[in-house]
């Protein structure tokens, strides 16, 4: 089954096929018409490229990570104290309710 391709993903496709053709350009060219600086930054930009879509996976997997630590505390919490979750939230509730219905009041 195939992922769906992440918008990071396809901004990456992007600038990667961008680098490529510029490259090819640059490749299709006479010897010596690019000065040596140049080429160098070509070689940099497709290394940043690289460089980025690598940071960005171990970014994603991190927040991914995090949440689902975050996800485990909460249940775990909520399981240990279901009563004070749900007086919480219906104070909460309350409070919310009060305060939207509050403004919406017509005087006599």
């Amino acid at each position: 089954m195939n992922q769906p391709i992440t918008p990071e993903e396809e901004i990456f496709d992007d600038l990667h096929s961008g680098v490529t053709a510029l490259h090819e350009l640059v490749k299709d060219q006479p010897a010596g018409i690019l000065s040596p600086r140049a080429v160098e930054s070509l070689r940099r930009l497709e290394n940043s490229v690289s460089t980025a879509r690598s940071r960005l996976a171990r970014w994603r997997q991190l927040i991914k990570d995090n949440a689902t630590v975050a996800a485990k505390k909460t249940d775990l919490a909520v399981r240990h104290h279901p009563w004070g979750f749900a007086l919480g939230s219906l104070v909460l509730g309350l409070v919310v309710g009060m305060l939207i219905s509050g403004g919406n009041r017509k005087e006599d």
